[in-house]
C-alpha cells in the first residue's frame, strides 16, 4: 500500500505544481486586466469630467446571473471611483475600489469573481455613456 501512495504522490506533485504556477500566472494577469479596464474606462475623455460633478452615487449595476454582486460608479471628493461589491448595497463589502485599492489589493479568493465582472462594467458604462463606445473604437479596431 506504501509504494501505490508514493506512486501516485510522485506521479501528481508535480501536476500540482504546474496548477499552482498557472494559477498564480492567471491571477496576476486577471489583476492587471482588472486596474488596465477601470483606469483606460474611467481616463476616457468622455468620461473624466464626471469627477467634477458633485459628490453623488451615478448608477448601479446588479449582475444578472447573481444578484448579490455589482458595480457602483461614484463621485466623492472630485474623484470618480468604481467599486466591485458584494452583498446589500446600503451595507456592501466592497471587493475592489479604483479609489482605495489596486487590484493587488484584491483578496485572492475575489480576483477571479472581480474579473469575471468587468463585462458588467463596461456594458453599464458604455449604457450609461454612449459617446464612450466612440471613444474606445480605436482600442476594438486594433485589437
Amino acid at each position: 500500500m506504501k509504494k501505490i501512495i508514493q506512486w501516485f504522490v510522485g506521479r501528481f506533485k508535480g501536476r500540482f505544481v504546474k496548477k499552482l504556477i498557472r494559477g498564480s500566472y492567471n491571477i496576476d494577469r486577471m489583476r492587471r486586466e482588472i486596474d488596465e479596464v477601470v483606469s483606460m474606462i474611467l481616463g476616457m475623455p468622455c468620461i473624466a469630467h464626471l469627477k467634477d460633478s458633485p459628490e453623488k452615487v451615478h448608477w448601479i449595476a446588479r449582475s444578472s446571473a447573481n444578484r448579490n454582486y455589482g458595480w457602483i460608479l461614484r463621485t466623492s471628493s472630485g474623484e470618480l471611483i468604481a467599486s466591485f461589491f458584494h452583498g446589500d448595497e446600503e451595507l456592501p463589502t466592497t471587493y475592489y475600489s479604483s479609489r482605495f485599492t489596486t487590484s493587488n489589493g484584491i483578496k485572492l479568493r475575489h480576483v477571479k469573481c472581480v474579473h469575471d465582472h468587468l463585462d458588467l462594467f463596461v456594458e453599464r458604462m458604455m449604457e450609461s455613456y454612449p459617446d464612450l463606445r466612440k471613444d474606445l473604437q480605436p482600442l476594438i479596431n486594433a485589437a
